[in-house]
């Protein structure tokens, strides 16, 4: 019985080894599952990496893409919004500063 759970103890720690030695360091982009929660995608990323975030307005029925840039720290910022048609919720005009 104890050489049992030795085994079983000594599979577990070299399955989280791995695991851990698989996970990217530093600051990580995730993608989840917005109801269950469960990691779908992940990419490391550093200062100055720019993503595109691509969906289908539900209103204007029309794509939208929308790039981000990564800055220190992790904290994204928008930096360009690309409508393909004009509608209802989408802006057609900048705000001051903008």
């Amino acid at each position: 019985m104890i050489k049992k759970l030795f085994a079983l103890a000594l599979i577990l720690t070299l399955a989280a080894g791995m695991f851990a030695a698989t996970r990217p360091a530093g600051e990580v982009l995730e993608v989840r599952h917005g109801e269950t929660g469960r990691l779908l995608w992940e990419q490391k990323v550093v200062a100055g990496d720019r993503f595109t975030v691509s969906f289908f307005h539900s209103v204007a029925r029309s794509q939208v893409d929308e790039t981000y840039v990564v800055e220190a720290g992790g904290r994204m910022v928008l930096t360009e919004s690309v409508y393909y048609s004009f509608g209802a919720g989408l802006p057609f005009d900048l705000d001051p500063g903008q």
